[in-house]
């Protein structure tokens, strides 16, 4: 596998990663993104104004075009304009493949679950 980013489109790690770790993809999935929407990865990142969960630019479709607090307050704001609820729209842009994840994010939660990091981010 090729060098890696640092964020990384949470469904593309989830299904390279869950071959590595022999789990469910769906899974790991929905697992890194609750562990992200209940505030797990907040403190590794309050110093240094970087984001656990990112956004990927619904307009692009790049992967390098991750966006911080402007692209999400926008979508959220899409989302109650059309009257969804949080779990309606975090759904409908996981579906999309929206999010992605910090490399830091996703070795602290294998860390605290006992599970092997992805061999990209650790390979070195």
């Amino acid at each position: 596998m090729p060098p890696t980013p640092e964020v990384m489109n949470v469904r593309k790690l989830a299904m390279e990663w869950s071959k590595e770790i022999a789990v469910s993809w769906p899974d790991l999935e929905d697992e890194l993104l609750n562990a992200a929407f209940e505030g797990e990865f907040e403190d590794l990142f309050a110093r240094d104004h970087r984001l656990a969960l990112y956004f990927i630019d619904p307009e692009t479709r790049k992967e390098e075009a991750y966006a911080g607090p402007d692209l999400a307050q926008r979508l959220m704001a899409a989302a109650s304009d059309a009257e969804l609820t949080f779990y309606y729209f975090a759904r409908a842009a996981k579906e999309a493949e929206l999010y992605a994840i910090h490399r830091d994010s996703v070795l602290h939660f294998a860390e605290r679950r006992g599970l092997a990091p992805p061999t990209w981010w650790t390979q070195g």
